[in-house]
């Protein structure tokens, strides 16, 4: 039993499996070839897969159905750490090589190598989905955590998920330095109550970044927990069937200045995910798209940020129809951008909430 694989798939999946429209004849003839058995490709599809079925088949067979059958893995968004400790660069390439040993441990691969003065975490693992089908249940995927020194704390980077930040807290656990001396930080406004800060966080963030131009806001995400409507509208509407709308999603062109947004703030909904684009401040500017959300939208943390592409200028005003896909240098100066103007964004507001309530306190 292989690890990960949670069960032996039945005759009757394995069946289904090949009778799929990505199972080829080819495919089924190849199977037959490995165990010495020739076939015609002429036979009907279905016949061979139920002659399949009667032979005793293993985990690299299903293994083999999987790799065509399963699912293409979805870019990740990139949330960011900050560490400040004393420990050094020599201690987080100490620390990545006791995950690697651990990663290889569980039969999945890593590798661990410099980049200028980054450490680089490149791992390839095995993600499961139970909701999946038996061939689409293990999704292989590739994935890095960037260590990178900064002025005064290292930053580390990673994909949005369980698993990654699992590695980054094993990663923190195994320093040289004691638990004492080390501290780890997020962007988050878990603190934050106020609605119209929480939606300014998103606002000054796609406003602000250094030397880009905010060219539109296209998908902005909207959300109140605690929805409140006019007693006209309650008056208005059946005993059981008042209006509970707590999360909208606006889509359009130029999103935050809309009247209906700004009827959605005074109501007390506040931005939790916003998609936007910028532009280069440049004469001819290429066209760069952007997604950022708080994954947690009632406590505002697990902040994370995803590269949707951008439009080339070809010239005389026009672009490419198609976007394309930032290489790996362009998508590390954006997230160094934004990872700079969150963090300033984040005490500028935390500053402001904090004289706001010493305000209230001083009305009471």
């Amino acid at each position: 039993m292989k690890n990960n694989y949670l069960y032996s798939v039945t005759d009757k999946a394995l069946f289904d499996g090949l009778n799929q429209h990505k199972i080829t004849t080819n495919h089924t003839v190849d199977m037959f070839l490995k165990r010495g058995v020739l076939v015609s490709k002429n036979t009907p599809k279905k016949n061979l897969a139920k002659s399949f079925c009667r032979y005793h088949h293993d985990y690299y067979d299903h293994q083999n159905i999987a790799e065509v059958l399963g699912m293409t893995p979805r870019k990740e968004k990139t949330t960011s750490s900050f560490i400040k400790t004393s420990s050094d660069s020599d201690d987080f390439w100490d620390a990545a090589n006791e995950l690697k040993t651990s990663i290889i441990n569980n039969n999945d691969q890593c590798n661990i190598y410099m980049d200028s003065d980054d450490i680089i975490v490149d791992i390839t693992y095995s993600s499961l989905h139970y909701e999946k089908s038996e061939f689409n249940q293990i999704v292989k995927k590739n994935a890095k955590i960037e260590i990178i020194k900064s002025e005064d704390s290292f930053i580390i980077r990673r994909p949005d998920n369980e698993q990654f930040e699992g590695y980054v807290d094993d990663i923190i656990s195994s320093l040289v330095a004691p638990k004492s001396d080390t501290e780890k930080s997020d962007i988050n406004l878990f603190s934050i109550s106020d609605s119209k800060l929480r939606s300014k966080f998103f606002i000054q963030f796609v406003e602000g970044v250094q030397n880009y131009k905010l060219r539109n806001v296209s998908d902005v995400f909207v959300y109140n927990p605690d929805c409140q409507f006019s007693a006209e509208e309650i008056m208005n509407s059946d005993d059981d069937d008042v209006p509970e709308i707590r999360k909208v999603s606006l889509k359009g062109k130029s999103v935050l200045d809309s009247q209906e947004l700004k009827s959605l703030f005074d109501r007390g909904f506040y931005i939790w995910k916003i998609r936007w684009s910028l532009e280069e401040d440049l004469a001819d500017p290429d066209i760069f798209e952007f997604e950022a959300q708080f994954s947690d939208m009632i406590n505002f943390t697990g902040f994370s940020y995803i590269s949707k592409g951008y439009w080339k200028y070809k010239g005389n005003g026009e672009y490419n129809k198609n976007k394309s896909q930032l290489d790996q240098d362009k998508n590390s100066h954006f997230l160094t951008l934004f990872e700079k103007s969150a963090l300033e964004i984040m005490k500028s507001i935390h500053t402001e909430y904090e004289g706001v309530v010493e305000d209230e306190s001083c009305e009471e």
